[in-house]
């Protein structure tokens, strides 16, 4: 048996191992096409040197506690059938997160067919989405100063990048995109895929909020949404009232925005309004000494000692001392008694944002035993931003 990563021509052999593996069509007939991607995979060989199992990790860039982090984003497990319950995907875990861990990558992410099979890997619920559902007529009598323009991609890409720079800034997880990213996500064709995105300018003409959807689902015409980002709340306020004035060709606007986002303050009727809150993938710490470093200063000289149970990564087990003193954070392993005990899992929705840590106690998945003010004020729930699937 042997793990490792993939040439490009072995890369046809994992799209059928994965076309088995999902029960889904591939087009084999251009063998160059067929070699695209193939950095991103990792493979368990067995001793004939036939893929048995597959990975694909995606070096992402994220934002996290004001900072710019490495994130691993996983994707694309496949095992052929009769080589399952064998324990691969195991053993390809700990080969990549061995790999991430010299990567640098704090965090690695993604999306479940089921959240516990993927829990006992250390990932957690760590994301959420709202789907909404409601009929523009909803956004009636929504006003504020400024103006909509249709996005043209070579024109306008640069006033998307400044509104997505600013509502990232202080979101964690939002991913930092390269040009490539968004050429993916922005270069389309308003009027043969009927994509489309629409930019607002305050009354002082600078960019403020746009959203992007897709016109072509759906068996009559409407907005669903794939992206909404925004520099402040009345610039959102001005684009949704904008949106009104697409009534009554379109019939509703529908799909996932962030879960932050309380549609109850801008709706004047909340009655016309479908919301579901849905989990949107999982995230675990790679690194955890390491992510500690990203605690933000509490204002005075302090410390805690952290314990951490990971029962996949020995590395992230232990007790860690995280030191604040002179404006400056350092964190490492000791043998200090804990002011505060919690599973990876936890820590990782507690560290993130996602849940405080205040939260984390009251159900149980976490314990402290000295210094709860502190403790508590250094991990406070935090607004989450991520789009991106892979």
């Amino acid at each position: 048996m042997e793990i490792r990563k993939i040439l490009p021509e072995e890369h046809i052999k994992i799209l059928k191992l994965r076309s088995a593996s999902y029960n889904s069509k591939k087009d084999f007939s251009d063998p160059e096409k067929t070699k695209i991607g193939y950095e991103l995979i990792r493979a368990l060989f067995d001793d004939s040197g036939k893929p048995c199992s597959t990975i694909s990790v995606e070096p992402l860039t994220v934002r996290f506690n004001g900072c710019d982090v490495k994130m691993a984003g996983v994707g694309a497990i496949a095992t052929l059938p009769q080589e399952r319950n064998k324990g691969y995907v195991r053993k390809l875990l700990t080969y990549c997160f061995e790999e991430m861990r010299e990567n640098g990558q704090l965090f690695s992410f993604l999306f479940p067919f089921s959240n516990p099979y993927y829990r006992m890997f250390g990932y957690e619920c760590c994301n959420q989405k709202q789907h909404v559902n409601m009929p523009l007529t909803a956004f009636e009598g929504l006003k504020s100063p400024g103006r909509a323009e249709l996005f043209i991609y070579d024109r306008d890409m640069e006033d998307v990048k400044n509104i997505y720079s600013s509502f990232i800034e202080n979101r964690n997880l939002a991913v930092v995109r390269n040009d490539a990213q968004w050429k993916k996500l922005f270069d389309r064709d308003n009027y043969t895929e009927l994509y489309s995105t629409y930019i607002w300018y305050d009354g002082d003409s600078n960019p403020a909020c746009y959203i992007s959807f897709d016109a072509s689902a759906g068996t009559e015409p409407e907005i669903n949404v794939c992206e909404l980002a925004f520099k402040n709340y009345e610039a959102l306020r001005g684009l949704l009232g904008f949106l009104y004035k697409f009534h009554p060709v379109f019939k509703a606007f529908k799909g996932y925005l962030p879960g932050f986002i309380d549609m109850n303050m801008l709706v004047a009727e909340p009655f016309l309004m479908e919301r579901e809150l849905k989990t949107y993938g999982m995230n675990r710490i790679v690194d955890v000494e390491k992510a500690l470093a990203y605690l933000k200063y509490p204002g005075s000289n302090a410390s805690v000692n952290i314990e951490v149970n990971d029962s996949f990564l020995a590395w992230n087990s232990g007790v860690f001392t995280v030191s604040f003193e002179d404006g400056s954070v350092s964190v490492k392993k000791s043998a200090a008694a804990p002011d505060l005990s919690c599973s990876v899992q936890s820590l990782t929705q507690f560290l993130t944002g996602f849940i405080s840590l205040e939260k984390a106690c009251e159900y149980g998945n976490a314990s402290v035993s000295g210094k709860q003010e502190l403790l508590f004020s250094l991990f406070p729930q935090k607004e989450m931003f991520m789009t991106e699937t892979y």
